[in-house]
C-alpha cells in the first residue's frame, strides 16, 4: 500500500514538472513572440536598406561601364528566340527616352552575340547589341541589331536593325516558282523610286500576276521594312530579285529594285 502511495507521489511530481515546464515554455514562447513583434521589422527595413545602400551591387554610370559587365554567349549555345513580331514591338528614339529598356532586353533575350561600343555621332557613345543564328543550311542569316544611348542614366534604344525573321508579311506565300522569267519581261515591271518605292507595282498585284517566290529576304531599319522576292530556275542559272518598300503613309509594298541575270532561255 505504501509502495503504491510512493508511485503515486511520484507520478503526481512528474505531471507538476511537466506542468511547470510547459508553463515556462509558454511564457518563453511569448516573450519570444513579443520581441519578434518588435523587432522583426526592423529586421526587414534594415535587410532593405543593406541591399540598396551597402551591399556592393551592380551599378553603371555609364554604358561603357554596362558593357563591360554583360556576358556574351557565341556559337550554337545562344538561344535565338527572336520574330518578327518582337522586333516590331520595340520602341525606339533617338531624341529621347524610349520605353525599350536595355535591362528588359537582356532580361527577355538572354546574353546577345556580341557587345561594342559605337559612335552614332560626336557628341556621344552608344552601345550595340547584337543577336545572329544561322537558318537552315546556312544560307541565310538572321541578326537584330539594337543600339542604346544614355538619357541622364537611362539606357534606352534609340536604333534598331533586322535580317530575315521568322514571322515577316507574305511569308506564307514562299512555294515552288512556276513563272519562268524572260529578260523582256523582267525589263517590263515597273519600278517605283529607289529607297521609296512610290510609283511601283504593289507587292500583291505583283504575286497575282508572277506567282510565289522561291524566298524571301527581309530586312528592317527602325520602322521601316525592306521585302526582297527571289525566283530561280534552271538550277539557279536564271534568277531575279525584286525589292518592295513598305511606304509609311499607306502601309502597301511597292517595287523600289529589281535585279536580275538570264543565262538559259526558255524553250
Amino acid at each position: 500500500m505504501a509502495k503504491n502511495r510512493d508511485e503515486f507521489e511520484t507520478i503526481v511530481q512528474e505531471i507538476e514538472d511537466i506542468v511547470e515546464h510547459t508553463r515556462r515554455g509558454g511564457i518563453r514562447l511569448r516573450t519570444i513572440w513579443t520581441y519578434l513583434r518588435i523587432f522583426l521589422p526592423l529586421m526587414i527595413v534594415g535587410a532593405v536598406m543593406y541591399i540598396f545602400f551597402f551591399r556592393d551591387i551592380k551599378r553603371y554610370d555609364t554604358l561603357s561601364e554596362y558593357a563591360r559587365n554583360i556576358s556574351i554567349t557565341k556559337g550554337n549555345k545562344q538561344k535565338f528566340a527572336w520574330t518578327y513580331d518582337d522586333f516590331v514591338k520595340l520602341d525606339w528614339d533617338d531624341q529621347k527616352v524610349s520605353e525599350t529598356s536595355l535591362d528588359e532586353v537582356l532580361e527577355k533575350f538572354g546574353n546577345p552575340s556580341g557587345v561594342e561600343m559605337i559612335s552614332l555621332d560626336d557628341s556621344k557613345e552608344s552601345l550595340q547589341l547584337s543577336y545572329g543564328t544561322m537558318i537552315g543550311t546556312g544560307d541565310s542569316y538572321s541578326h537584330v541589331v539594337l543600339v542604346f544611348n544614355d538619357f541622364d542614366g537611362e539606357f534606352t534604344l534609340t536604333y534598331k536593325f533586322f535580317t530575315d525573321l521568322d514571322g515577316i508579311p507574305y511569308e506564307d506565300t514562299v512555294g515552288e516558282v512556276t513563272h519562268f522569267w524572260t529578260a523582256e519581261e523582267f525589263d517590263s515591271v515597273k519600278v517605283g523610286e529607289e529607297g521609296s518605292g512610290v510609283g511601283g507595282v504593289k507587292i500583291e498585284e505583283f504575286l497575282k500576276q508572277f506567282g510565289p517566290p522561291s524566298s524571301i529576304y527581309s530586312i528592317g531599319i527602325n520602322d521601316e521594312l525592306t521585302l526582297t522576292l527571289n525566283y530561280s530556275d534552271f538550277e539557279g542559272k536564271n534568277y531575279v530579285n525584286f525589292d518592295f518598300f513598305r511606304l509609311d503613309e499607306t502601309g502597301d509594298f511597292r517595287l523600289s529594285r529589281k535585279d536580275g541575270e538570264f543565262r538559259v532561255k526558255a524553250e
